[in-house]
């Protein structure tokens, strides 16, 4: 199990004016992001009811908290102080055979808001093939590509893309090299395909995509054993994290063991789509941390889908680059977003909700004014 991280002996912990705001904004912002507003949700798609209530108790069930609000706290007591943050995203989807833009946003929003709240730098592995794509996504977030790994060391705001091996040796290998020069305090993988019972990885439709799948599920096994935080997104059972509810996966979604994950994380997050996981991370980070400009607003969102449809990473469904998520049009994407930024700012700065605490403590004037209003009808 993962040991917090530690500064000067003991771990950094929320205060508990910002645990008690972080739950309260985890537990609206969780059920916002587990409607399953369409058809999203990995192999879910081919269930004939809905499944990700029963997922999210699941995931719910086993941390005892909302499972937004625990990813936001766990960051900020791993990442006091700064430091790099490897996140791990990628799924090539069949026919087209091209990443999915669920993933690659997640990853850029979480990875901006560490940023800016944290003063983290996030370091992206993906499929070699995908470098130059999940590069433009990262600069469209507005932090700057480093011109190599190390200036993301000291260099506030920087990111970098680096090339994960399809290969389970080179990748067991890799994933060794990578933790020992990252150095990083946490490791976070948005909707990254695991492998299964059998070794094999598979995509929501049981389609077998082993061999074209960077295997970051042994950087998270190996940051696991060396005590360093992991956070894992998933919408589907297939999802690297998604291996802590892979009874219930295998009880409600449709595949049984040929989709559920077998990788676990020190914390699970479970909504209807996995990206939606990390934009709720990031506005409940920027609750605790009272800090708005954190999460990102809906004229930057449109600017990170349009990148994905000019990198060229499309919808699962559709196949096309047209910056749609899980099936969800760009436009409606952005509301989500305007609605999760207002969540927050209103419980950061309601005078609307102060003024009337004020005026309904008051009955004596509330009693005057009335008979007032009363004896001026007649």
């Amino acid at each position: 199990m993962h040991n917090d991280a530690t500064r000067g002996g003991s771990p950094v912990v929320a205060s508990t004016e910002q645990q008690t705001l972080g739950r309260h904004l985890g537990d609206v912002i969780d059920h916002l992001l587990t409607v399953q507003v369409c058809a999203a949700g990995g192999p879910s798609v081919l269930s004939k009811e809905p499944v990700m209530h029963g997922l999210y108790r699941a995931a719910r069930s086993l941390c005892g908290e909302p499972l937004v609000y625990g990813a936001a706290r766990r960051l900020m007591e791993a990442l006091d102080g700064g430091g790099r943050v490897l996140f791990a995203t990628g799924f090539v989807v069949p026919p087209f055979l091209r990443l999915e833009t669920d993933g690659p946003l997640g990853v850029a929003v979480l990875g901006r808001a560490l940023a800016l709240g944290l003063r983290a730098n996030p370091v992206v592995v993906v499929e070699p093939d995908g470098v130059g794509a999940m590069e433009t996504v990262m600069a469209a977030s507005g932090l700057a590509l480093a011109r190599d790994v190390e200036e993301t060391r000291d260099v506030p705001h920087k990111s970098a893309v680096l090339p994960f091996p399809v290969d389970p040796e080179e990748a067991r290998r890799e994933a060794a090299r990578l933790l020992d020069d990252i150095e990083p305090r946490a490791v976070i993988a948005v909707e990254k395909p695991s492998r299964n019972a059998h070794g094999r990885y598979h995509n929501g439709m049981g389609v077998d995509i082993t061999d074209v799948t960077a295997k970051a599920d042994f950087l998270v096994d190996e940051a696991r054993r060396r005590g360093i935080l992991t956070i894992g997104y998933g919408d589907g059972g297939n999802e690297i994290g998604m291996g802590n509810i892979a009874d219930t996966v295998r009880a409600l979604v449709p595949g049984g063991d040929k989709v559920t994950a077998v990788t676990e994380v020190d914390h699970l997050v479970v909504t209807a789509c996995s990206t939606w996981g990390a934009y709720g991370t990031a506005a409940c980070l920027a609750g605790m941390l009272g800090r708005p400009e954190v999460f990102h607003d809906e004229q930057l969102d449109l600017r990170l889908t349009d990148a994905c449809a000019r990198a060229g990473i499309v919808d699962p469904f559709s196949g096309l680059a047209e910056g749609w998520l899980d099936g969800v049009p760009p436009h409606v994407n952005a509301a989500l977003v305007r609605l999760l930024k207002f969540i927050v700012e209103v419980r950061l700065n309601d005078w609307h909700l102060q003024s009337y605490r004020e005026w309904a403590n008051d009955p004596a004037l509330h009693h005057k004014l009335i008979g007032n209003h009363a004896a001026r009808a007649g």
